[in-house]
């Protein structure tokens, strides 16, 4: 099963390849690399010729069987001709994440198997339905799909439950998708950089618009890594006075500490909580927490103080299993604590655009082939505390 790779963040590759990394947000990347001469190249968002389709009508992809991180190769065949509304994509990357080790572990309950763990993936379209007009044949594509639980929302992305049989994932030879989660992608961002932010980056692109900041609100990016990288840059593009903090209970990085002359360009500052004088400076003036940490344990008493009466907490790419925070400090400065909503197609359109307008690229890649062994590996080092 020839594939490709990515980082600590994470990613990977074999004629695909895998890129593994540990981060705040630590995924896993796939990236298909082509033999050479086998097919045409393709290049960012423009229209290249067709490829041809493998004689085989079998597709590989990386499955568990039963809860856990145990992976296994996994051969399936498409029951049914393509729906005239969907395309076929042949996947060039992908990206796992801890919200993949919490459903493979069935942290989120029941789940059909066998299952193909991811959700994002970047590829180029192979075939379209008869009605599709939105993406061509030989387009470089972004596709997102759902969380393929029974509680399946199809605002969330593509319906991973199309096949009666098993649970799709982004972890596969090729996908098939309806157009709508089939996004183009600008020219300029190459493909695991594409893919790692579709992963991370709609959570924070949601959170930083939806929210109706007024320009200048001032942003704390809780939690670092790949994660809190992409949002220090989106925060600080969309014209917020951007900050980063710490503090020594969160362990948001995996214990690296915060390091102010590295700081991401358009941070203003590193505060840290538990510092007298960075509370005396900024307290009660922070318009939104954006909490993008992987920690386990996500400990915001030390860091609401820092808020403005009325101000709020946004999750993006949070994953801690729980969270300690003081009901009085809560209710003193009328908190509100808030999910990230899942972005329209034009949201995730409007992401791509500032991102390739911003040159906002990914960190920290390195590259390993794709096997089942390899993604159990890279999965394990996700879940790792």
């Amino acid at each position: 099963m020839a594939k490709s790779h990515a980082p600590p963040c994470a990613f990977c590759a074999l004629h695909r390849t895998w890129l593994l990394g540990l981060m705040s947000l630590i995924f896993l990347q796939l990236e298909v690399v082509q033999a050479a001469g086998a097919r045409a190249a393709v290049h960012g968002g423009e229209v290249q010729r067709a490829r041809r389709k493998s004689k085989s009508p079998l597709i590989q992809a990386v499955v568990v069987t039963e809860p856990g991180l145990d992976t296994q190769e996994y051969s399936f065949e498409e029951p049914m001709p393509l729906a005239a509304d969907s395309v076929e994509v042949e996947v060039l990357a992908c990206t796992l994440g801890h919200t993949d080790t919490q459903q493979l572990r069935g942290d989120w309950g029941t789940c059909l198997m066998p299952l193909v763990p991811g959700r994002e993936a970047v590829g180029v379209v192979v075939a379209v339905g008869r009605k599709v007009k939105s993406v061509q044949l030989g387009q470089r594509v972004g596709v997102l799909l759902g969380s393929g639980m029974d509680s399946e929302n199809d605002e969330e992305g593509a319906d991973r439950g199309a096949l009666d049989f098993m649970t799709i994932g982004a972890a596969a030879e090729r996908l098939r998708v309806p157009a709508a989660w089939a996004f183009p992608l600008p020219v300029s961002i190459p493909s695991p950089h594409a893919c790692g932010l579709l992963s991370c980056g709609g959570p924070i692109w949601s959170q930083l618009t939806r929210r109706k900041l007024p320009r200048g609100a001032k942003v704390a990016i809780v939690g670092g890594g790949t994660a809190g990288f992409v949002a220090a840059h989106i925060a600080s593009g969309l014209g917020f006075e951007t900050f980063t903090m710490n503090a020594a209970r969160l362990d948001a990085d995996r214990g690296v500490d915060v390091d102010e002359k590295k700081l991401p360009a358009g941070v203003e500052d590193a505060l840290d909580a538990e510092n007298p004088e960075h509370l005396r400076l900024h307290g009660g003036s922070i318009d939104a927490l954006l909490c993008v940490t992987a920690c386990d344990e996500l400990d915001l008493t030390p860091l609401l103080p820092f808020l403005r009466r009325g101000g709020s907490v946004l999750f993006a790419n949070a994953v801690a299993r729980s969270i300690v925070l003081s009901p009085r400090l809560l209710q003193e400065r009328r908190v509100s604590l808030l999910p990230a909503e899942p972005l329209s197609g034009k949201e995730v359109l409007a992401l791509l655009s500032f991102s390739a307008q911003h040159r906002l690229r990914l960190q920290h890649q390195e590259t390993n082939e794709l096997s089942a062994a390899n993604a159990a590996s890279a999965l394990r080092a996700i879940a790792a505390p």
